[in-house]
């Protein structure tokens, strides 16, 4: 798990290192995205910008293509870390999320806090305290930054921005494309790949109902069927908030921690399955602790 840990590190240092350098010199300072995609088109790595009063900040996406599909690597990743109690690592990946801007990551962020309190059956401190500053930021843009809270909210979900518009685009073109379906394309869909859009419909137009079952079953099973203690907890509430963001407007499947996290979930469903009190995946606690100092020989 260091590993796994020292990637959410990389990932938390490099967004803020961007925002940082965005910060002094107002130009992006992303220097690992080399590539274009089409003619006249923005590279891999999409750099954006939000006003907020008299600054101009970047919105946070570290090594991703644009913040709403680094919403999809950073909730996870927080809540691995404060499961794992590293608290620094926490800090920094919710000053990432904060400063994403991104609502995709705000209503992601919420809907993953809901679920962590519900399956933990009580608000601790750190929920909290978590809680306080998402209101926190949500008040301040709302009476100090009208403009810009419209923009990231009220905007994008009305349809007046470009985002937006683009969502409703999409869904009309979505509800235009299904009502042409046969029985067999809802069944087994039109091919992979012949649709992009949020990946839920992405799975149901491309693959038919068939594919969204199979979908469906990957994500839910180690959601539904890991338990809350040993680590299990962290995995849970990821998994859901990947499946959530997809369902929501998350057009990339292909995010290689999409896959990372599920298969972590996994492993601890197999460990789970094999009744072993230890694992390499455990967080530290007091149980760890004691297990571990028994098995020591005298």
């Amino acid at each position: 798990m260091r590993y796994v840990l020292w990637g959410g590190w990389f990932l938390a240092l490099y967004g803020i290192y961007e925002w940082l350098f965005f910060l002094l010199f107002q130009q992006t300072g992303d220097f690992l995205a080399n590539r274009t995609y089409g003619e006249e088109a923005h590279t891999g790595s999409w750099s954006q910008v939000i006003v907020v009063g008299p600054f101009n900040l970047l919105r946070i996406k570290s090594t991703f293509g644009e913040p709403s599909f680094f919403s999809a690597a950073v909730i996870p990743y927080f809540f691995l870390a404060l499961g794992w109690k590293r608290k620094w690592l926490s800090f920094a990946l919710l000053f990432c999320i904060v400063f994403s801007t991104s609502t995709s990551g705000y209503i992601g962020l919420a809907f993953a806090l809901f679920l962590y309190g519900l399956f933990q059956k009580k608000l601790n401190f750190t929920i909290v305290a978590i809680l306080l500053v998402c209101a926190a930021t949500i008040a301040t843009l709302y009476f100090a930054y009208p403009d810009t809270f419209d923009s990231l909210f009220t905007s994008k979900i009305n349809g007046e921005n470009g985002s937006g518009i683009e969502h409703q685009v999409a869904a009309q073109a979505m509800e235009e494309t299904t009502s042409t379906f046969t029985f067999m394309n809802r069944l087994f869909g039109i091919g992979f790949g012949n649709y992009y859009g949020p990946v839920f419909s992405n799975v149901l137009i491309n693959t038919g109902w068939i594919g969204l079952i199979v979908y469906a079953y990957a994500f839910l099973k180690p959601a539904l069927l890991l338990r809350t203690d040993g680590g299990g907890l962290a995995f849970k509430v990821g998994v859901l908030a990947l499946f959530f963001l997809y369902y929501l407007n998350l057009s990339e499947l292909f995010l290689p921690t999409t896959w990372m996290f599920l298969g972590l979930a996994y492993w601890q469903l197999d460990q789970q399955r094999q009744g072993l009190k230890v694992s390499q995946f455990e967080p530290p606690g007091p149980q760890r602790e004691k297990i571990s100092r028994d098995s020591v020989a005298p």
